[in-house]
């Protein structure tokens, strides 16, 4: 079925217009990587995000971008994504807060 997967996302790009369920299945595939690798590829990740939320913007994606890029970039880059987002949206939203102590964490702020 992985495989099947996988050669299924390949023809969709070779459209070369992404969408938002391409794009979250590209996400997946990346999760499912890790589990035959042991890594994550924080960069594809977050690249990933960055097309899934200009497509098709939530709050949640935001959040998920922000900790891709938190891994990727630094924290202090993570924590700069999470900045921008509208805090009154976020206050009972407890996956931002999630990453955000991550980040901080990382960044060795806790």
């Amino acid at each position: 079925m992985i495989d099947a997967a996988a050669a299924t996302l390949e023809r969709a790009a070779a459209f070369h217009q992404p969408g938002r369920f391409q794009l979250e299945a590209a996400i997946q595939a990346v999760h499912m990587v890790r589990s035959v690798t042991g890594q994550t590829n924080w960069r594809a990740l977050s690249q990933l995000y960055m097309g899934l939320n200009r497509l098709y913007p939530t709050m949640g994606g935001a959040v998920a971008q922000a900790a891709a890029v938190g891994e990727d970039a630094g924290p202090a880059q993570g924590l700069a994504l999470l900045a921008k987002l509208p805090q009154a949206d976020l206050a009972t939203f407890q996956p931002f807060h999630a990453v955000r102590a991550h980040l901080l964490a990382q960044k060795g702020e806790v």
